[in-house]
């Protein structure tokens, strides 16, 4: 569990006082949590410092990343751009998690830049986002043919009750969501997509 940041995990061999995983999110703490229980359980060969590094040192792009690099330089002073692969109705509740943690510190616009594949259901994904969205931009995740079209997406969202309009492209949502003042804009909606904007921001995924 967090405290004051920092993640306590205790088990029937005992606590650990350990630092915060790199990556954002307060789910993200389960996660870790998981993954020390699996090493504890299965009496793998690290140690409580190994444990530490890596939950210092954990990378996974695409998984609420903050970006800068070629497409933040299309925003407008003040806005924010993030990154999330999340793509289905889970990820999409621990993302809105996240997002509300963020705003408690410092409150902004939610812009969503919204790509997804046709096997996820983008009224699903949107639910845990309900009344918290400023403005839906619904792309087609570009030389995937099993992604929805823009235009579904749109439907889906206008129906839930989001100001939506469709966009060629992330590069021309991102451009059209500068003119939003100090917003938080976040890509979502699917791993392909997020591939494809890390590529068009200069930063190719790993």
């Amino acid at each position: 569990m967090p405290q004051d940041g920092r993640l306590v995990y205790q088990d029937e061999d005992g606590l650990l006082d350990l630092p915060p995983p790199a990556l954002y999110g307060p789910h993200q703490y389960d996660n870790a949590a998981l993954a020390i229980a699996a090493v504890r359980h299965f009496r793998l060969p690290v140690t409580t410092a190994q444990i530490e590094q890596g939950l210092r040192r954990v990378d996974w792009p695409a998984r609420i990343s903050r970006l800068e690099g070629r497409l933040t330089a299309l925003q407008s002073a003040g806005q924010e751009l993030w990154l999330d692969g999340a793509h289905n109705a889970h990820g999409a509740a621990a993302l809105a998690a996240a997002l509300a943690e963020m705003d408690r510190a410092r409150p902004a616009p939610l812009v969503l830049i919204l790509g997804m594949m046709n096997t996820r259901a983008p009224a699903d994904f949107l639910a845990p986002f309900a009344g918290r969205v400023e403005k839906l931009f619904a792309v087609r995740i570009p030389g995937e043919i099993n992604a929805h079209p823009a235009a579904a997406i749109e439907q889906a969202a206008r129906a839930g009750g989001f100001d939506a309009e469709i966009s060629r492209g992330i590069v021309s949502a991102v451009r059209a969501a500068a003119a939003i003042p100090q917003a938080r804009v976040v890509i979502c909606g699917s791993l392909y997509l997020g591939g494809h904007a890390l590529a068009r921001n200069g930063t190719p995924p790993r």
